[in-house]
């Protein structure tokens, strides 16, 4: 159990630090899109100001995904498991699996973290295996050592 939870760790690190990136980058996007209307020069400001206010709300849709994110991690946190399954934690002898949620991949030595979302084709693949079964991952070989 140690060991997943040094591992829903980095991940849930990861996902508040783009947390925090986001949320910088939506108040210098609130900057630059609140613009007093007396400052306007001319027609290319107020583009300018509506190119912001566009980025500002891209952003916070961005921030709603990390925060389901976390979310999805807070639910599936501690869980324990014999077979691979949505929340499942599978260390091979290349990398580490977070099976149920995407992210990119964690560089972390001695292996990295990938993140499967159960949308991925690959999912139904790995879904229901045990310790010992293997499954093709870019075309290669991978056995799952252990799961937690």
């Amino acid at each position: 159990m140690k060991k997943r939870a040094e591992i829903e760790s980095i991940i849930k690190e990861r996902f508040l630090i783009r947390l925090y990136d986001l949320n910088s980058s939506i108040d210098s996007a609130n900057s630059m899109a609140d613009i007093d209307e007396e400052s306007v020069l001319d027609r290319e400001d107020y583009s300018h100001q509506n190119e912001a206010t566009e980025m500002k709300d891209a952003l916070k849709n961005r921030v709603s995904l990390v925060k389901k994110a976390l979310d999805y991690l807070e639910r599936h946190q501690n869980k324990s498991l014999t077979n691979a399954a949505e929340g499942a934690i599978i260390n091979t002898s290349s990398l580490i699996i977070y099976l149920g949620l995407s992210f990119d991949t964690i560089e972390k030595s001695p292996k990295n973290i990938l993140g499967i979302s159960t949308h991925a084709p690959i999912y139904s693949s790995i879904d229901g295996l045990g310790v010992g079964d293997d499954f093709l991952l870019d075309g290669k070989k991978i056995t799952i050592e252990a799961i937690f």
